[in-house]
């Protein structure tokens, strides 16, 4: 076998390694551009789940790339929708809205939850990210 084949099937490994493979419809474009133009075409901040659902829903069907992303994005919205629902009921016995600090951070930490937390040093969708305590967050600052 010559040794562009054997180069071939080691990365065709590497791809479909434990982790599965990862499909998204952002080209060649990094997730940290994909976050400056979104921010800039809605004139606000963007959210981790925006720039996922930007990057990984297909224009053409409005449905996800696969099974993975999803699995992902239901996951998130369900745990983003139960906290938020545990933290309006206590807000509400205190008369104060949430924080939009705080929404933020608790949408970060139930991506974070979510996408399965850190994997050498990356996060499902972010990339790498060098932050130890909280890397959902950082990346947000950077962005």
């Amino acid at each position: 076998m010559p040794l562009y084949r054997q180069k071939c099937e080691t990365a065709k490994k590497n791809r479909t390694s434990e982790r599965g493979g990862c499909l998204h419809t952002g080209g060649s474009i990094s997730m940290h551009e994909h976050a400056i133009r979104l921010s800039q075409e809605l004139g606000r901040s963007v959210h981790v789940d925006e720039i996922f659902q930007q990057t990984h829903i297909r224009q053409s069907t409005g449905e996800f790339v696969d099974e993975t992303s999803r699995q992902t994005h239901e996951q998130f919205v369900a745990k983003f929708s139960q906290i938020r629902s545990e933290t309006a009921s206590v807000g509400v016995s205190t008369s104060s809205p949430l924080d939009p600090a705080e929404e933020e951070r608790l949408r970060n930490r139930c991506w974070l939850e979510a996408a399965g937390g850190k994997y050498k040093g990356r996060v499902y969708d972010i990339g790498n990210v060098t932050s130890q305590d909280d890397c959902v967050d950082s990346y947000i600052q950077q962005t």
